[in-house]
């Protein structure tokens, strides 16, 4: 039951590695034995700092700057019949 967890050899992607629940997903990849861990964020220094912590603990791995809502914002047309203030909030953009 132990080895469930082990990650030997895996190439892993986590989307939100700069901080938070992506950052422990990313420590723990690396401390369950992924080859690769890849630390992607809208935060690109905190993905950084994630990326070389867990380089330093073995794994290979690399950041990049990466905004999904961005792409989710450019796709989100007009057909759904919905404003772009109902957008930013649901997006969480009207926020400060």
């Amino acid at each position: 039951m132990a080895d469930m967890f082990r990650l030997d050899g895996k190439v892993i992607a986590v989307l939100g590695a700069g901080s938070g629940i992506g950052e422990a997903v990313a420590r723990g990849a690396a401390a369950q034995g992924a080859a690769f861990v890849g630390c992607f964020d809208m935060n690109e220094a905190g993905a950084r700092g994630v990326a070389d912590a867990v380089g330093k603990a073995g794994p290979k791995s690399e950041s990049r700057l990466v905004d999904v809502l961005e792409r989710l914002e450019r796709s989100h047309q007009q057909p759904c019949g919905c404003q772009q203030d109902d957008r930013q909030r649901d997006l969480g953009h009207d926020q400060p």
